[in-house]
């Protein structure tokens, strides 16, 4: 039985900060584009009808960045499990064991762990960080076929066990 131990996302902070954002991105960047079609505005200046090509192209590309950076963010989660980290999103999910683990690099606040070609990532941003770093050094300690990467100093702080003094 493979039950959730801990589940994570953005802090609704952030998610909310990413959401004003992209919706501010995609109403300014439609207006545009309606604007340099139909000349009809609703936001920004007036656009001229001699526009150049580029602009509703890539205000239309802007639009369409920022509808999906929104759908990404709300799709977005990590859940770790007693022997499992998993990663769901937009544009695919995975999960791996925690055996698996080939590589782990620690930065400040940011904890990446990667088996193969798969990463997950874990930071501050997230709502649940420090628990889940603590379970996963947990599991892992006294393995010794994982490579650590970053600064010692920071390597200490969440694995101590992994740095020679």
């Amino acid at each position: 039985m493979n039950t959730t131990t801990y589940s994570t996302s953005l802090k609704p902070i952030w998610k909310g900060i990413s959401y004003i954002c992209a919706l501010f991105l995609a109403v300014v960047s439609l207006d545009i584009v309606i604007g340099s079609l139909f000349q009809v505005n609703f936001v920004v200046f007036n656009i001229k009808e001699d526009v150049e090509t580029w602009i509703p192209i890539f205000f239309s590309l802007l639009f369409i960045a920022s509808i999906l950076s929104i759908i990404y963010t709300a799709q977005y989660e990590i859940s770790i499990s007693e022997n499992t980290l998993s990663k769901k999103g937009l544009f695919g999910s995975f999960s791996f064991d925690i055996d698996e683990i080939d590589e782990i690099f620690v930065d400040v606040m940011l904890v990446n762990i990667k088996s193969g070609r798969k990463t997950i990532s874990l930071g501050n941003l997230y709502s649940e960080f420090g628990k889940p770093v603590e379970h996963i050094a947990n599991k892992i300690k006294g393995n010794e076929n994982i490579r650590f990467k970053g600064k010692d100093k920071h390597i200490k702080k969440y694995f101590p066990w992994a740095v020679d003094e």
